[in-house]
C-alpha cells in the first residue's frame, strides 16, 4: 500500500495510476465475477482483470460506443481473455439482482445530481447508478469507487474564464457526500472506508499545459497566451523548474450486508 504521505508524481497516463491504485484498495480475489460501470477505457477493468485469473471475469459497462471501441483495442493489446465490453446505461442494468462479487466505478461524477456543498440530491433527480451498483452487488460482496476532490491544472481554467461556476470536465466531490449518496443507495456507514491521496501533475511550460488540455481551450475557446502568466504563477516551483499541480483523489470502498 502506497504511504498516504509520500508524494505521488503522475503523468499524462495518470488514469492507469488511478485505476490500479482503486485495484489495491480493494484487495481482489482469484476467480470471482466483477462489473465495471463506466469503464471508460479500461483503466480500472485492466488491472482488475489480470488480479482475478485463472477462473475470474470481468465485465465493463459503458454507454458511449467511442469508449468501447477504445477498451476492446486496449484488452486486445494487453492480450486479456477475462473480460467483455457491453454497451449498457448504468443507471438501467439489465443483470439480475446479487450478480457479482465485486463492482468497480471509478470517476463516473454524481455532481449533476447530488450537491456537494448543500449535502443533498438536486431536485428531480435520482439515485439510479448507486442503487442499481447495490441491487446487482452479491450479499456480503465489496463496492469500490473513485471520484475527483481537486484539480488544480483544470481549476485555472476558472481563472481564465472569469467564472467560477463552469464544470471543466469534471465535479469537486467529497467523502461526506458520497458517504451519503452510498448510504442513500442501501449502504451502511459502518461498511464504507474512504481513503483521499493527493497527486502531483508537472508541465514544462504554459504551452505543455495547454496542448494536454486542447479540449478544454477548444471549449472554452481560450487562446494559450502568455497573458495568462499571472495565473499560472502561484504554481511554478523554483525548485523543479516547473508548473506543479495538484490532483487530489477519493477513493471508496464499502459492501453490501450478508442477508440472514
Amino acid at each position: 500500500m502506497i504511504n498516504k504521505d509520500q508524494i505521488r508524481i503522475i503523468n499524462s497516463e495518470y488514469w492507469k495510476s488511478f485505476g490500479a491504485q482503486l485495484i489495491e484498495f480493494l484487495e481482489l480475489s482469484v476467480n470471482i465475477k466483477i462489473l465495471d460501470v463506466g469503464t471508460g477505457s479500461g483503466a480500472c477493468l485492466i488491472p482488475a482483470s489480470k488480479k482475478i485469473l485463472p477462473d475470474g471475469e470481468i465485465i465493463g459497462i459503458d454507454n458511449w460506443r467511442d469508449a468501447i471501441k477504445r477498451v476492446k483495442a486496449n484488452l486486445k493489446a494487453e492480450n486479456i481473455q477475462n473480460a467483455r465490453i457491453i454497451k449498457m446505461d448504468g443507471s438501467q442494468m439489465k443483470f439480475s439482482d446479487d450478480s457479482f462479487d465485486v463492482v468497480i466505478s471509478g470517476f463516473v461524477g454524481y455532481g449533476s445530481i447530488f450537491d456537494f456543498e448543500k449535502f443533498k440530491l438536486k431536485p428531480n433527480v435520482k439515485n439510479s447508478m448507486i442503487k442499481e451498483i447495490y441491487r446487482v452487488l452479491k450479499p456480503g460482496g465489496r463496492a469500490g469507487f473513485s471520484t475527483w476532490q481537486e484539480q488544480e491544472d483544470l481549476r485555472i481554467i476558472k481563472k481564465i474564464v472569469g467564472d467560477d461556476t463552469i464544470h471543466p470536465g469534471y465535479t469537486t466531490e467529497n467523502q461526506k457526500g458520497f458517504r451519503m449518496l452510498l448510504e442513500h443507495a442501501g449502504f451502511q456507514n459502518e461498511n464504507i472506508s474512504t481513503h483521499t491521496l493527493e497527486y502531483h501533475r508537472f508541465y514544462d511550460s504554459i504551452e505543455e499545459w495547454a496542448e494536454q488540455h486542447h479540449w478544454l481551450i477548444k471549449r472554452f475557446k481560450l487562446r494559450p497566451l502568455h497573458s495568462y502568466d499571472h495565473l499560472f504563477e502561484p504554481y511554478f516551483s523554483e525548485s523543479t523548474g516547473k508548473f506543479d499541480f495538484r490532483k487530489s483523489v477519493i477513493y471508496i470502498i464499502t459492501k453490501k450486508e450478508l442477508r440472514y
